[in-house]
């Protein structure tokens, strides 16, 4: 999954972050027309959609987005105040090799 991330960043910030106590958590809610909202609980990213199971695959599909778009700015967004707590999801959703290990793990967690 990391793509063209670089692995030394990947590596030495695996090595100052406990990625095993990070969890993705997310909140579902189920809309009056029968739709799914799920939301990331720490981090801005929100979606909808027919049923549960899109709904997970597009939260996933955005938040790894996000995080690609997050870690190409990534001395920006670590020293903004509203995004540098991301830092350490961003950074253990980075080190999944395949969207559907991110996925595995956001439904562990919740």
């Amino acid at each position: 999954m990391a793509g063209e991330v670089s692995k030394n960043i990947l590596e030495e910030n695996k090595e100052s972050i406990e990625l095993k106590d990070i969890k993705f958590k997310f909140k579902t809610i189920r809309e009056d027309d029968n739709s799914y909202t799920l939301s990331l609980e720490d981090i801005d990213v929100a979606v909808n959609a027919a049923n549960f199971d899109e709904a997970l695959d597009l939260l996933v599909s955005d938040f790894k987005e996000y995080c690609l778009e997050y870690y190409e700015n990534i001395d920006l967004w670590k020293a903004a105040p509203n995004r540098k707590e991301h830092f350490k999801y961003v950074i253990k959703a980075l080190n999944y090799k395949t969207v559907e290990e991110l996925k595995k793990n956001f439904i562990d967690t919740n």
